[in-house]
């Protein structure tokens, strides 16, 4: 409710007086940055990039000692 509020003061501002019209361009690049990053992250979880979090550091390990061997 806080953040719906202060948007809405935010857009009347900017709509009413001069002043405030510098200030929409660096926050609708921040929402929108915002939206890609999230966009991103419930990618990542639909294709499961969070299910095995510890098995790329057990692959690592495992390729290093057969590396090792290799010498």
């Amino acid at each position: 409710l806080g953040f719906a509020n202060k948007f809405r003061e935010f857009i009347l501002l900017s709509r009413g007086e001069v002043d405030g019209v510098f200030a929409i361009t660096p926050v609708v690049n921040y929402l929108l940055a915002s939206l890609g990053f999230f966009c991103l992250f419930f990618w990542a979880i639909y294709h499961g990039m969070f299910r095995d979090i510890e098995a790329p550091k057990f692959t690592m390990l495992e390729n290093e000692r057969k590396l090792d061997e290799e010498e």
